[in-house]
């Protein structure tokens, strides 16, 4: 049997061409979180996550800063999970905000919740 010699940063290259952005298994794709973020998420939250988007401007209400890291330590991943599929609302919060379940898989929500433990750090 023949064997194939494929040099090590073409398989490295290949991985991260691969659709996911090079994310290992079991963890989240932050920069498909990030993105994800942007696109959905930032009109109203903010484009660091600060609350400050120009939609979320119009509400009468503060939208959290999810960049303070003392308010993020009192949300568990649970917490983050559920708001961000199901909306405010039906968790006691503001109806302003939708819940994207019926949009977002399970893995983009895990993402997004990892995505937002890091925007502290930032």
């Amino acid at each position: 049997m023949k064997r194939l010699f494929v040099p090590g940063f073409l398989v490295a290259a290949a991985l991260l061409a691969w659709p996911g952005g090079g994310a290992r298994a079991g963890e989240p794709d932050l920069k498909a979180a990030e993105e994800r973020f942007l696109e959905s998420c930032a009109a109203c939250h903010g484009e660091k996550g600060k609350g400050d988007g120009p939609a979320g401007k119009l509400f009468p209400i503060q939208l959290p800063d999810f960049t303070n890291a003392e308010y993020m330590k009192g949300l568990s991943d649970e917490y983050l999970r559920q708001i961000i599929s199901k909306g405010g609302a039906p968790m006691g919060r503001t109806p302003f905000m939708p819940g994207f379940g019926a949009v977002l898989g399970a893995a983009e929500i895990e993402n997004l919740v990892a995505y937002l433990r890091t925007l502290p750090k930032k």
